[in-house]
């Protein structure tokens, strides 16, 4: 990364965001400061930042948890680069229908394992099942945080955006898998393998199964959202 010259250190980096130049208050002078000003009082609440370039390269998971020590007097250019919280929501639900069928497939094949006693393999095919589980919950999760109050009509079934219809139990489904997955741990710590088997099959096998029926027409609202906006 090229860094700039002693001589050019005082001048402030150049911050574009989305290719435009930004003026920035003069208490900015971190890359966190810089992250923290534009998504709170830049952006509009359908806005995310996505990309951090500082001279040409990415900011990277482990040089964010550092921004608070990165001077923006460092950098000769510093390029943000936002996305449409819709777009983002549309490629996770996008991923999600190679995602979910897997977590189908893990979770039947965890049950016939543990059926047949080879515990090992069932608990493994369980827990891969589970981080992916997670994942779609917390896309659920964010997707209703974001739009459940500026467009309550994307949590509904109802093809027009209007308030009122039955929503879709997708979004409904995290309090109740929180529950199934108590008991499932209170099977699994009294070593009652067949007791998680039934609950995986009859309880939270289900609920993906809802979630896989109801995907095609979330995902076709978001992107109908999408080219609207």
């Amino acid at each position: 990364m090229e860094r700039k010259t002693e001589t050019a250190k005082a001048a402030a980096a150049k911050v574009l965001l989305d290719h435009k130049e930004l003026s920035l208050p003069d208490n900015i002078k971190t890359v966190q400061d810089l992250l923290i000003h534009v998504q709170a009082a830049v952006l509009t609440g359908d806005r995310v930042l996505q990309t951090t370039l500082l001279d040409g390269e990415m900011l990277t998971d482990k040089g964010e948890r550092d921004a608070h020590t990165m001077l923006l007097s460092d950098y000769c250019q510093v390029e943000l680069q936002t996305r449409k919280v819709l777009d983002l929501a549309v490629d996770g639900l996008t991923d999600a229908q190679d995602i979910i069928p897997a977590i189908t497939n893990n979770l039947r094949v965890s049950v016939k394992l543990l059926r047949v006693g080879d515990i090992e393999g069932g608990i493994e095919m369980l827990y891969e099942s589970v981080q992916m589980m997670d994942w779609y919950i917390e896309l659920v999760h964010a997707i209703e945080a974001v739009f459940h109050q500026d467009k309550p009509w994307l949590r509904q079934k109802h093809a027009e955006n209007t308030v009122n219809s039955e929503e879709f139990k997708t979004f409904q489904s995290k309090t109740d898998l929180m529950h199934k997955f108590n008991a499932l741990e209170q099977y699994q710590e009294a070593q009652d393998y067949g007791g998680v088997a039934d609950i995986v099959e009859y309880s939270i096998l289900p609920v993906i199964e809802q979630w896989w029926s109801e995907l095609p027409s979330i995902l076709a609202k978001m992107k109908a959202e999408s080219a609207e906006a």
